[in-house]
């Protein structure tokens, strides 16, 4: 089970931290508009790689100018999370990993969080991996463009409902498998046109065959074409071969010395402040930061925790390098060997004069008709094996198809739970692009779609839903929503702003099993507020003593 037990935003001047966080449904509730709900929900999942949409308006958010901290506990061990622009760090266990991009924290978070799902593009045979910002969707529902009909304008630029479908089918199907299938297919259609153009030279030589009988042969070869172009073609294959894993071990060093440079520089540093101090010349401050990255986070490595935890990532880093250096030599002597190994095996067989002989004349002693029917019986052969793969890929898809079915039959019974059924056809989990629910109908749908997902596929991440009563949703519906998700095991967060009447009520206080969290207090536009800062500081010293 994944719960998230803090969350919190800030710089040296302002914060805010949110620690009130409980297991199942936690409403977190204010008596008017723009308290901080959305900018806490956007925080929760940008800490963690999202495309977050912060509020422009009445006050603009710029995620940029913070640090976004999160604490987040799965299956009982606690993950601490920090990001700064797209550099995220984490830490477990007292292991600080740093990923400099986004790209290098979905490699972490595929490995070591959650195996993302794999899918098929639409209208292509590409096999994708889900970025975050398309895995999140599962049960992250947002503010902005709250649309039926298609994807939030986070994601709606780079992929499309299809892909989403398509994502959700990878979690159940190994869809990764079929990027093998659909490579040899390719290449199964590419070897058929070879094979057909050998076909057609063939035929011109069976036109010209007493052309070359009549050609003169005063030098006779050691060997015939097919053999000697069979050996050049090799030659040229090992060559090229070797010459690439050569190039890979130089890019590859290159990456070492990088990374001994800035172990030595650290180190120097080390010892420089054991024997005296280091302080800059031009500020006078005693301070001295790394940094992965020009826009990333730094680290005060004049701080011996923080420089040791930077010291052993780096270690880390260079152990690795060093593993694949030794891993690349033994492919290389291993490729050096070879290739000697076929120069020396074939030395007596073919002459500089072969080469000669093959290269400017057109002779060949095969018998054109076996040949010939040698390259249709390898043509049956592969459209044989083609025919196989593709009732493979049929089958998978078939199952998808029936997922696909069954995730909007949920999705439609979900509905049916909380308002009268869906009526018309739905576009698989959206409705059609010439149609969209609007107010209550359209929170109904994105809501159930959620839930559907989330029982369908037994997620575990939390159910994160902001300003969940969109469209005037009455009281007794909002009752409804709320008592289907207590009955998830899920934790739940979820938003709410209250009329005024509700909230003189204390509506929330009077629903058993839930958690309230009034923000009606927060000043209007200012979550973030100096009385925080030190509280904040202590959380971000986890990773580093101070913070810029």
């Amino acid at each position: 089970m994944i719960k998230i037990n803090t969350v919190a935003i800030g710089n040296n001047e302002e914060a805010f931290i949110e620690n009130r966080l409980k297991k199942g449904v936690n409403i977190i509730y204010s008596d008017d508009n723009n308290r901080g709900k959305t900018i806490l929900m956007q925080a929760i999942m940008y800490t963690i790689g999202n495309v977050s949409v912060f509020p422009t308006k009445p006050k603009a958010f710029y995620p940029r100018n913070y640090l976004f901290y999160l604490e987040l506990e799965i299956d009982g061990k606690i993950y601490y999370f920090l990001r700064k622009g797209n550099s995220i760090c984490i830490l477990q266990d007292n292991e600080l990993i740093v990923c400099e991009t986004i790209h290098d924290f979905t490699d972490y978070f595929d490995q070591s969080i959650n195996k993302l799902p794999y899918f098929k593009k639409d209208r292509k045979d590409i096999i994708n991996r889900a970025s975050l910002e398309l895995f999140y969707l599962c049960f992250f529902l947002g503010c902005d463009k709250k649309s039926t009909n298609s994807l939030p304008s986070s994601a709606i630029n780079r992929y499309n409902k299809r892909d989403f479908e398509n994502m959700l089918c990878g979690i159940q199907v190994d869809t990764k498998n079929l990027e093998n299938s659909y490579k040899k297919i390719g290449e199964n259609k590419q070897i058929i046109l070879e094979l057909k153009e050998q076909m057609k030279i063939i035929d011109k030589k069976r036109k010209k065959i007493k052309e070359f009988e009549s050609l003169d042969n005063t030098y006779i070869p050691k060997c015939t074409k097919e053999e000697f172009y069979k050996y050049k073609n090799m030659i040229e294959r090992l060559g090229n071969d070797l010459n690439d894993r050569i190039k890979e071990k130089k890019r590859l060093i290159n990456k070492i010395y990088q990374k001994r440079g800035i172990i030595n520089q650290i180190n120097s540093i080390k010892q420089s402040v054991e024997n005296g101090f280091l302080y800059c010349e031009d500020c006078n401050s005693y301070n001295i930061r790394y940094s992965a990255s020009k826009r990333g986070m730094s680290f005060d490595i004049t701080n011996k925790r923080t420089r040791d935890r930077i010291l052993d990532n780096l270690y880390n880093d260079l152990d690795k390098l060093n593993s694949q250096l030794d891993s690349l030599d033994k492919i290389i002597m291993q490729k050096q060997v070879e290739y000697s190994n076929f120069i020396n095996k074939n030395s007596n067989t073919f002459s500089s004069n072969d080469v000669l002989y093959f290269l400017d004349y057109i002779k060949d002693s095969t018998n054109f008709n076996e040949e010939y029917a040698n390259i249709l019986l390898k043509i049956d052969n592969l459209d044989k094996e083609t025919e196989m793969i593709k009732k493979s890929i049929e089958n998978e898809n078939e199952l998808i198809k029936k997922i696909k079915k069954e995730l909007e039959y949920n999705l439609r019974n979900e509905y049916y739970k909380v308002d009268n059924e869906i009526e018309g056809e739905l576009d698989g989990l959206f409705t059609k692009a010439t149609e969209s629910f609007s107010g209550s109908q359209a929170q109904f749908f994105l809501y159930s779609r959620i839930m559907a997902i989330t029982k369908y596929f037994d997620l575990e991440w939390p159910i994160i839903i902001d300003s969940y009563r969109d469209g005037e949703v009455s009281s007794n519906k909002e009752n409804i929503i709320i008592k289907e998700l207590k009955k998830v095991k899920n934790q739940v967060i979820i938003t709410s702003t209250l009329k005024a009447q509700e909230y003189e009520a204390n509506k929330y206080s009077q629903i058993k099993e839930v958690n309230p969290i009034d923000y009606s207090d927060v000043p209007e536009m200012t979550l973030l507020r100096s009385e925080y800062v030190e509280e904040f500081k202590k959380l971000v010293c986890k990773f580093d003593d101070t913070i810029e």
